[in-house]
């Protein structure tokens, strides 16, 4: 689908770009679809737009909204933003709504009561008739039922007809899933009139984009028919997703949406999943930092039968390492690289970058936190361009690169208005997970690699051992708080994070030492040297592993 889009945007005239944009005719064509006026129709900025809009008009300090939760964060996020109280009643343990403990929530306080469904990030549906109850309750006291139907293309049944010739009921769609366009952001709200008045009054007035709503239009009128055969097919991968995690006693949850959530006996298993399959290339949602989601693992189905085979082999592999039909690393031979599925949501598709000539590999990894392309080439000059936002972890990348003799390319957008602790994981985990798709099964390397590297006053030591098995110890005793737009606390993060997703056994040590920034650039160099030579091939040709086991 986005490659459609793509070529309508190519022949798009310059008056698309020349004129303030008009969403009139798609918000005819939307309400044509749906039996509905066009006044009851706002094209927003994707759907979170239009959540925030329904939010804004009707919350107010003093005023309560009630989420099934666990939901989609941008809910409760936009209802503190307008100073109002959040309620969370929990869906049922079997993905069940429980229409009981939501109905009895909703008092003369209640001004919104959000339903998302299919659920993000479980999957789980509300049905129409229990929807109905609660939309009959909240008009008893003025209140108004907040429907995200975002995923509702993969689900059984779509209610919106239904749902759109109530009063007190704002529908959110988007054309990020289905439609796989979340790069235009386009979304819409389907509403009563005068609530869709308000909400055109207290957001701006140009939203979207003339290009945007242009090739929203065009796709809307005329790829209907390929936009559900997309979603037909990531109904299929779905089904066989879902028997393919049981069998692998994942214990997955039943899903309508364009993904299927595991659930891990524990927060710690889930992390490990996440890892396994990152180091295989492979990029899926871990929700970590929630106490109420860590441990689920959320993974998209990518709508590509090619990229599928890959997901089922990485799932085989992470969970069986000695998986019949596989390299000995438990990874298909041929399909290093990237798999990602979008955290936004995001459309049936995939980011596919195949290993090419040598030991070169491309990751892509994306989060609510970090947005993060990394493709590194073993066996380089050590030439690289970082782009990390954070100044002094740029300078320490572009010496690892060159002391390591890889050549590295990485771009980092990460949310530095929170802090630098993300980015510097984030990239940590990519270029770990690069370098080790890029090793491949690892027969003929050498395996050990040990290091010192002096810069003045300074002296650390790293010893690496890519053996499969993460591990990582790291002294460098920083005294400092920062280092330039660095926290020193991150440093050895980064060390301990890459080793992780390198799948590597490392020790970083500093044997002596005064000024924190010699310290830790002391330390990177040791690393890559290490590197460099932990990685290097013994014999090109060879099939032999450097372990007992006869396996890495």
């Amino acid at each position: 689908m986005s490659e459609v889009a793509l070529r309508r945007l190519a022949v798009l005239g310059a008056d698309a770009l020349q004129r303030y944009p008009s969403a009139d005719v798609l918000e005819r064509e939307i309400g044509a679809t749906f039996s509905v006026e066009p006044d009851r129709v706002l094209v927003t900025a994707g759907g979170d737009e239009a959540i925030d809009r329904v939010m804004r008009v009707m919350l107010e300090p003093g005023r309560v909204a009630i989420q099934l939760a666990p939901t989609f964060v941008m809910i409760e996020r936009s209802a503190r933003r307008c100073g109002a109280e959040v309620k969370s009643v929990p869906w049922s343990d079997d993905g069940s709504i429980p229409l009981g403990a939501l109905l009895n929530a909703i008092d003369d306080a209640t001004a919104v009561v959000a339903i998302v469904s299919p659920n993000n990030p479980t999957g789980a549906v509300a049905p129409l008739d229990a929807m109905e109850r609660v939309i009959e309750r909240a008009a008893a006291v003025g209140a108004i039922v907040l429907v995200d139907l975002a995923y509702v293309e993969f689900a059984d049944e779509d209610p919106t007809i239904r749902l759109a010739q109530q009063e007190n009921v704002a529908i959110v769609r988007t054309f990020s899933k289905a439609w796989g366009l979340a790069g235009l952001r386009v979304g819409y709200t389907i509403a009563a009139p005068e609530v869709i008045r308000w909400m055109r009054i207290i957001g701006g007035p140009y939203p979207v984009s003339g290009a945007a709503v242009r090739v929203a239009c065009d796709m809307w009128r005329n790829e209907r028919r390929r936009m559900l055969a997309c979603v037909e097919q990531v109904r299929n991968e779905r089904a066989r997703l879902f028997d393919l995690l049981r069998d692998l006693r994942l214990d997955p949850l039943a899903s309508q949406a364009n993904f299927v959530a595991a659930r891990r006996r524990s927060a710690d298993e889930a992390r490990r999943l996440v890892d396994a399959l990152a180091s295989r290339g492979v990029g899926v949602r871990g929700f970590e930092r929630d106490p109420q989601l860590e441990r689920l693992v959320r993974i998209t189905c990518p709508g590509d039968e090619a990229t599928f085979e890959r997901l089922t082999h990485a799932l085989r592999a992470a969970t069986q390492p000695r998986a019949i039909g596989s390299d000995r690393k438990g990874a298909p031979a041929g399909a290093r690289g990237s798999i990602r599925g979008t955290d936004a949501g995001g459309p049936p598709v995939s980011d596919t970058s195949p290993l090419t000539a040598g030991r070169t590999a491309e990751i892509t990894r994306t989060t609510d936190e970090t947005a993060i392309t990394c493709r590194v080439t073993i066996d380089g000059a050590g030439r690289s361009r970082v782009r990390t936002g954070v100044g002094f972890l740029d300078h320490l990348l572009t010496t690892l690169a060159l002391h390591a003799r890889i050549d590295l390319s990485l771009e980092c957008r990460g949310d530095l208005h929170v802090d630098d602790h993300h980015t510097v994981e984030d990239c940590a985990l990519a270029l770990g997970s690069a370098i080790d798709a890029a090793l491949g099964p690892r027969a003929g390397i050498t395996r050990f690699g040990c290091a010192h590297a002096p810069l003045d006053e300074s002296l650390a030591r790293a010893v690496i051992d890519l053996s499969g098995r993460p591990w990582c110890e790291v002294k460098l005793r920083l005294v400092r708080e920062r280092v330039g737009d660095l926290s020193c606390e991150n440093a050895p993060h980064f060390f301990r994070s890459i080793a992780q997703t390198m799948r590597a056994a490392a020790h970083v040590d500093l044997i002596r030492g005064e000024n924190d920034h010699h310290k830790i650039e002391a330390a990177f160099k040791a690393f890559a040297l290490a590197l460099r030579e932990a990685a290097r091939l013994r014999d090109p040709a060879s099939t032999d592993f450097p372990s007992t086991k006869g396996a890495l």
